[in-house]
């Protein structure tokens, strides 16, 4: 199984032993996306209207673990991918007037605690990209990089690719094109 982040094709097993994230399948029939949303909802809502105040009052977990399910959504065309999301929640704090984001960490296969990472800022496009950067191990015989797609827009040489990524320590990573047509 490979999951599928951006262009990269990752080993679904070997990376969730090594981050703080929930893996979800991706669901791509839109009835059954649909009938999911709708139960999760209802359940919130009677959740909400028959609980008692400590229930009521996890509302807004109610709502970012509804999100998060909502990121396994994916559009039919996509089907043949089988992707797998991996999926690390980010939480927004009251700082003053203002607010900003903070990673809680989490833990990797259920039990091993890791600390959250700081969230960045990049400009793309003229527009301000939050990112963190979660590390996973080092590159070696046990890394989750399994694969580089080459998408549409993207130009490289394969060869630099190659040896950019052989430059970081990585020794066995597949690199193609992608066949999907420009959308």
């Amino acid at each position: 199984m490979t999951v599928v982040v951006s262009p990269l094709g990752f080993k679904a097993r070997t990376l969730r032993t090594q981050l703080p994230a929930t893996f979800l399948r991706a669901l791509y029939d839109r009835e059954q996306q649909v009938k999911e949303m709708m139960q999760a909802i209802v359940a919130i809502f009677m959740r909400q209207r028959d609980g008692d105040e400590t229930v009521k009052a996890k509302f807004s977990e109610d709502c970012v673990l509804l999100a998060t399910f909502m990121e396994a959504f994916k559009h039919p065309s996509f089907q043949a991918e089988g992707e797998i999301r991996a999926v690390h929640v980010i939480n927004v704090q009251a700082q003053g007037t203002l607010c900003k984001f903070a990673d809680p960490g989490g833990t990797i296969n259920g039990n091993v605690e890791v600390q959250g990472n700081p969230i960045e800022f990049q400009i793309r496009d003229n527009h301000l990209i939050a990112y963190t950067d979660i590390k996973f191990l080092p590159p070696g015989t046990d890394s989750p990089l399994a694969e580089l797609i080459l998408g549409p827009k993207n130009h490289s040489a394969p060869g630099n690719l190659s040896l950019f990524l052989g430059g970081l320590g990585f020794s066995d990573v597949n690199l193609r094109r992608s066949n999907a047509p420009y959308r």
